[in-house]
């Protein structure tokens, strides 16, 4: 109920302050902009949300203030530090982008061009960006004297270090695609000058220009600021800095491929005949390469700084998670890519010498250089990340068996195989489907053609995807068998039992079906206490029934055994069980044989009913959602390389 509270108050507060703020704004520029004067819309407009905002902002902020006066957790709750610095984002972020409004205005009239091109707001005049700064410094330098007060305060947890953590590396993302597209505009401009020559499109030189004078300098601010930061350990191993520089060098390396795809492809048609002027072909690339360049420059910097958090011994593990997930999606997206190459050169080669009058210059010509440029970007890129996989999971010992039953590398293999036997299955029902017509005398035209190239569809899925990726898989499953079954054969498991029950052939059976190499040796307690060879055993397991009232020579056996003990819930006289008490006796032996499975194996125990089902729909419904951000940024990068 406490938490329902903070998020009530603090988002109403952010909602009205944001309404009050721009209600002042829009009041402001009826004086000053001739065109909204003219008109009583704007004028009460602005009143209303001044009107209906302030005193609903008034009423929380000082709620929110008083229970934070009152209540230390309070102060430095969560929800307060997102506010603070949600609202301090809030004005910044406009400050920013009216400074870029008003330099972009005042470089598009040096360049005499009209106001209407510049990059962001070409409809508001000098006055409303002047005004905008303005209104949000005076809110925003507020919410920056309360968050001094707080920091001042000596927080008692680290709520207010996360959220300005992540509210650094949101500004150092927000500076750097300013940056990266200033470049961008600057290079189109560059490359079209020859075709424009008296024309020029000088809007997008005042617009790259207006985009790094904002852009280089918050970038370089923000992160000076956080590099000086990294002498704090928490900075250093922070999630939030590895998931950004992961996202940065993998979507820059995504904005990379398809425009060097693009010019590679324009190049090859002029090598082969699709003449054009110098300057038309300048302007050709011009577009990709100035998508490509930038991002280039943003992998080539910040992948060497995500390179260096996969060997920080502070974050080791996520450090390799975050390696194998950046060179298992860099090598999928260089396979899809040779896939399709490959796919258009089998169909290049079959309409060549199927399609004998197909015309070079409207049709061939444009297939083969596709195909080439695809495969030339596409080989490249899935080599050299799948080689690094390659040798990870080539590795001896348990380096290469943890590579090898990665969970990325499981769903990279499985995916491939998945893909593949659609795509065979696919491929395979319409060769049939069109043979079947052809027998039954209803053939297509070009039944040849068509039968080929679902053939050629049908190689690729079953060889480049469905057998090398199998063969992988199978290779990967018989060396995890071999190394984990000699990880089993040294680990030796004695149990304890009494000489009637089922409890003892029901655990040796468990066993001997899931770990046949694992040394267990069933022991009942009426022979007396286990001797010393017994006694070097890494593991010994009992039933509820003795760990509840051993014998005197077994408890002090028990206590003196240097190895785990496992203790499974049976029934006990005058005993309740808190955890597994009802359940079947192979439900917990089953749960006994993972816990020794995975303490033999050396990984951590797993907690049963860990994650609730509803949990696993979060994280399904997440994954989709990562998914389809992933391709609308593929997409808006295609569009940017293709304008």
């Amino acid at each position: 109920m406490k938490t329902l509270r903070q998020l009530y108050t603090y988002l109403i507060t952010l909602i009205s302050l944001e309404v009050v703020v721009w209600g002042m704004i829009r009041l402001a520029r009826t004086f000053t902009n001739p065109a909204l004067g003219l008109d009583a819309g704007p004028l009460a407009g602005a009143l209303a949300l001044i009107l209906v905002g302030l005193p609903i902002f008034l009423l929380h902020w000082w709620m929110a203030q008083r229970r934070a006066a009152q209540e230390e957790e309070e102060r430095f709750s969560l929800i307060r530090a997102l506010f603070l610095y949600g609202a301090f984002l809030g004005t910044l972020v406009p400050i920013i982008q009216n400074a870029l409004g008003f330099i972009n205005h005042l470089l598009l009239t040096a360049f005499n061009q009209p106001p209407y091109r510049a990059i962001f707001g070409g409809e508001k005049i000098w006055s409303d960006n002047l005004i905008a700064i303005f209104m949000n410094l005076l809110v925003g330098a507020y919410i920056f004297f309360n968050l001094r007060k707080d920091w001042h305060a000596s927080p008692p947890n680290n709520h207010l270090s996360i959220i300005r953590r992540l509210a650094r590396y949101l500004l150092l993302v927000y500076g750097l695609g300013m940056l990266a597209g200033g470049i961008h505009e600057i290079i189109r401009y560059l490359f079209s000058f020859a075709t424009t020559v008296g024309d020029t499109p000088q809007s997008w030189l005042a617009n790259g220009l207006a985009l790094l004078v904002i852009g280089i300098p918050l970038w370089i601010v923000v992160w000076r600021i956080i590099q000086r930061s990294l002498q704090h350990l928490p900075e250093r191993i922070a999630l939030i800095r590895q998931i950004t520089l992961f996202l940065l060098s993998l979507f820059s390396l995504v904005g990379i491929l398809f425009p060097l795809g693009m010019i590679l492809n324009t190049l090859l048609g002029a090598v082969l005949g699709d003449f054009k002027t110098f300057a038309t072909l300048l302007a050709d690339i011009g577009d990709p390469l100035a998508v490509a360049l930038p991002l280039a420059g943003v992998w080539f910097y910040y992948s060497g700084n995500l390179r260096g958090t996969f060997a920080a011994e502070e974050a080791l593990k996520r450090g390799r998670l975050f390696r194998k997930l950046y060179f298992y999606i860099s090598s999928a997206l260089g396979l899809i890519a040779t896939f399709i190459g490959l796919q258009m050169l089998f169909a290049f080669l079959i309409d060549l010498l199927v399609e004998s009058g197909a015309m070079w210059e409207e049709y061939l010509r444009d297939r083969l250089t596709s195909s080439i440029a695809s495969l030339a970007v596409g080989v490249p890129a899935w080599l050299l990340a799948w080689r690094n996989m390659v040798a990870d999971a080539a590795q001896e010992g348990e380096a290469g068996d943890r590579a090898r039953r990665s969970l990325v590398r499981k769903t990279y293999l499985y995916l491939a195989l998945f893909v593949g036997v659609i795509g065979a299955m696919l491929s395979a029902g319409y060769v049939s489907f069109l043979l079947f017509k052809a027998l039954l005398g209803e053939a297509d035209p070009d039944l040849l053609e068509q039968v080929l190239k679902m053939l050629s569809s049908l190689i690729l899925c079953g060889g480049l995807l469905l057998a090398y990726h199998l063969y992988l898989l199978r290779g990967d499953n018989k060396q995890a068998q071999r190394f984990l079954a000699e990880l089993h054969a040294q680990f030796p498991v004695l149990v304890l039992t009494t000489e009637d029950g089922e409890f003892a052939p029901r655990v040796a059976a468990a066993f001997q079906r899931e770990m046949p190499t694992l040394p267990l040796v069933l022991h009942a307690i009426e022979s007396g206490v286990p001797d010393e060879t017994l006694s070097q055993a890494r593991a010994v397991i009992l039933p509820g029934r003795i760990a509840a009232e051993p014998a005197e020579a077994i408890r002090v056996w028990l206590k003196n055994f240097s190895g785990a003990r496992l203790a499974i819930p049976t029934q006990a006289e005058g005993w309740r069980w808190i955890f597994g008490s009802g359940r079947s006796l192979p439900m917990l032996i089953n749960r006994t044989v993972k816990v020794v499975r995975e303490m033999a194996e050396g990984d951590e125990i797993s907690t049963p009913g860990g994650r609730t089902p509803f949990q696993n729909v979060l994280y399904v419904f997440g994954v989709l959602f990562g998914v389809q951000i992933l391709f609308g940024l593929l997409m808006f990068i295609i569009s940017l390389a293709m304008r």
